[in-house]
C-alpha cells in the first residue's frame, strides 16, 4: 500500500492530496448487476432482493446493482434465480470504498493513466481506487 501512496503523492498537488488508507475500503460487501430485469417488476425484485439479505438496491435505466454481504451473496442470487432471472452481468466479492473522492479532469487523467499502469503490473491481480466517476 505504501508504493501506492508514494505514487500518488508524486501525481496529486500538495492542496488536491488524500490520505490513502486501507481502512477506506470495506472487503465485506458484495455487488450483482444484473441484466434483463425490464420484464419483472421493479418492486418484486427490490423487495426480493431485500428480503434476502440485500443492503442496497440500486436500478439505472436497464440493470440493477445490488449489494449484499458476502454471506448474503448466494441466497440472494438464488432468490433472483428462482424469480426467473437468468442472466448476471456480474456477481463477485469485491472491494466498494466507503468514500470516494473528487479529482479535477487533469489529475483524473494522470490518476487513471497510474491505475491502467498498475494494472499492467504482472504481480497485480485487481486494482481498487476510491476516486468518483
Amino acid at each position: 500500500m505504501e508504493y501506492i501512496k508514494e505514487a500518488l503523492d508524486s501525481i496529486l498537488e500538495e492542496e488536491n492530496k488524500k490520505e490513502i488508507d486501507a481502512e477506506l475500503y470495506d472487503d465485506d460487501w458484495t455487488q450483482e448487476d444484473e441484466e434483463d430485469f425490464n420484464t419483472y417488476d421493479e418492486d418484486e425484485v427490490m423487495l426480493t432482493s431485500l428480503d434476502n439479505g440485500a443492503i442496497d438496491v440500486e436500478k439505472d435505466d436497464e440493470n440493477y446493482d445490488i449489494t449484499t454481504t458476502p454471506e448474503d451473496m448466494l441466497k440472494v442470487k438464488d432468490a433472483l434465480e428462482k424469480m426467473g432471472v437468468e442472466n448476471f452481468l456480474e456477481s463477485e466479492v469485491t472491494y466498494l470504498p466507503n468514500m470516494e473522492v473528487e479529482v479535477d479532469d487533469e489529475h483524473k487523467e494522470k490518476v487513471l493513466e497510474l491505475i491502467e499502469q498498475l494494472e499492467d503490473l504482472d504481480d497485480v491481480q485487481s486494482v481498487y481506487f476510491n476516486m468518483k466517476d
